[in-house]
């Protein structure tokens, strides 16, 4: 099966553990193996390829293991590393479908049962699960809760971790792991497969235990050194093909990685700020003036004159060499912006409240640089309270009058860390939003049946629907003031109207954000 190649329904498929080891502590390697053997699910195997010298307790144990159930298997790999270990293991997996254990990790009884399920409804080459955090006596501490699949997100981390599940054909079409991405064989195997084509499937279920102790990156981030530079090696060797040059830069923690493509003369963005404040556009004007290196733009500012300007908003354009355009009669948002949108000189629009203000000269750059992502429509940026908490890192549906930010009013979530990551969302806010022009012409702008609410979630909802991506790119970092034009709170009008239209989507519940999360709330919080 090539890559990009649908795998077929399997009606009970099998499944080949597949475990490597080196120096276990017999008591957690014991643990691991037992509950695989405690799987609720008969049909799998296991394959563990031994990775140098082990106690001969362990060996004692293992032999005795092996002549008890034939399920289990034993490959020794001559100490030549992690990679060549798992290959061995490989060598002798006959499941349709290869799942990876660490050896002091532990299977939830019900995991292989419930990936069964899943595959039987919706076969897929890669699957992967939440997971939880157990100390070192195998006691829970807390859950990692997990997005479905998304790409932009997994060039940027390893987010999928355990539990891993690959397509054997998958696997080997792929040639299995690379001794030179020790430390990141994991990352580097799926990003290859899934940058070939690839169907993803996750389950939002805790099926896999991943075990705290200092030589884990689970509880020590520094405890491989090596693994973090293999990580992006594995990302650049996977995207070394794609149209546009991209460079791989460290992210803003361990493991965790920045995308970037260079500045394209021929790339030019129009800032769009829509406003009637003489105010807050001053400051607003000032700070991208101050605060915008590295990307060639011009801004339009969209003069709404239904009420009284606090100031000579005219004057103010001039002085900042931006173009206004003025817009009468009763307050549209979206209006406005589409009409600010057809003076527009720019390939690429970005849509700005009057009350923000970048923090980094960067922004701008980082902003079309995410555009540049295959199949990406529009980016939003993280947008911070002054006091620097989460005011927007993506917008769910599904949350309090249909959307919500996950995260607001917080600086990070121990149970939905992917605040602070770039990652594919749902919708961005209008305060921070840039759009290729040509797919925003191609969807028809805004909805101006939307005049003050949902009209940037309708919009990425229609790109979504058109087969694009929206992205929250968290590296494009601005301070929102917030509701500082207009009064806080959704029209009735408005929220019928976009439930009518995205009741479904809500019904059917945000693909990125997890369904273990409670829904009265943005803070990401486990429901009951």
């Amino acid at each position: 099966m090539r890559q990009g190649l649908h795998p077929m329904p399997v009606a009970t498929p099998r499944f080949s553990v597949i475990v490597p080891t080196r120096s276990p502590n017999p008591v957690w390697f014991r643990e691991a193996l037992e509950s695989i053997r405690n799987q609720n699910y008969p049909n799998w195997q296991t394959c563990i390829g031994l990775d140098g010298e082990i106690s001969a307790e362990v060996a004692v144990w293992l032999d005795a293991m092996a002549a008890s159930d034939s399920r289990f298997t034993l490959v020794r790999a001559d100490g030549q590393g992690i990679s060549c270990a798992l290959n061995a293991a490989a060598g002798c997996a006959v499941g349709q479908y290869f799942v990876f254990l660490d050896h002091d990790d532990l299977l939830e009884p019900t995991a292989l049962a419930h990936l069964a399920s899943v595959l039987c409804a919706r076969p897929a080459t890669v699957v992967y699960s939440d997971e939880g955090y157990i100390d070192e006596g195998g006691r829970p501490l807390r859950p990692i809760f997990k997005p479905g699949y998304s790409p932009n997100l997994l060039f940027r981390c390893m987010y999928m971790g355990h539990m891993l599940v690959v397509a054997r054909d998958a696997f080997f079409a792929a040639g299995g792991f690379r001794s030179e991405f020790d430390g990141a064989q994991d990352f580097d195997l799926v990003l290859r497969i899934v940058e070939g084509g690839a169907e993803v499937s996750h389950i939002p279920r805790v099926l896999y235990h991943w075990r705290q102790h200092s030589a884990s990156t689970a509880s020590n981030p520094s405890a491989k050194p090596n693994a973090h530079a293999a990580g992006a090696r594995a990302i650049a060797d996977a995207i070394r093909n794609r149209p546009a040059p991209v460079s791989v830069e460290d992210g803003h923690r361990p493991y965790a990685y920045r995308l970037r493509v260079p500045p394209d003369a021929s790339t030019f963005a129009t800032l769009i700020i829509p406003s009637r404040s003489e105010r807050l556009l001053r400051s607003c004007l000032s700070s991208i003036r101050g605060r915008t290196a590295g990307a060639a733009y011009d801004i339009v500012v969209a003069h709404h004159k239904g009420h009284h300007p606090d100031g000579p908003i005219e004057a103010l354009v001039r002085l900042h060499g931006a173009s206004s355009v003025d817009f009468e009669g009763v307050f549209n948002y979206s209006a406005i912006c589409n009409l600010a949108a057809s003076r527009a000189s720019g390939s690429i629009l970005v849509f700005l409240n009057d009350d923000v203000q970048p923090n980094d000269p960067d922004w701008l750059c980082s902003l079309i640089s995410t555009l540049h992502g295959p199949k990406v429509a529009v980016a939003g940026a993280r947008l911070n309270y002054p006091s620097g908490t989460i005011q927007h890192a993506g917008i769910a549906i599904g949350i309090g009058d249909g959307t919500g930010h996950p995260g607001r009013h917080l600086f990070d979530s121990d149970t939905w860390p992917w605040v602070n990551f770039t990652r594919d969302v749902s919708a961005v806010s209008g305060a921070c939003l840039a759009v290729h022009r040509r797919i925003f012409e191609e969807l028809g702008g805004f909805d101006e049946s939307f005049p003050v609410n949902y009209n940037d979630v309708d919009l990425c909802l229609r790109a979504r629907a058109a087969g694009y991506s929206v992205v929250m790119d968290a590296d494009a970092r601005l301070t929102h003031l917030e509701a500082r034009t207009r009064h806080p709170g959704t029209l009735p009008s408005e929220r019928l109207a976009f439930f009518r239209r995205w009741g479904h989507l809500i019904e059917a519940g945000d693909p990125f954000y997890s369904p273990n999360l409670r829904r009265d709330s943005e803070s990401p919080a486990p429901g009951s």
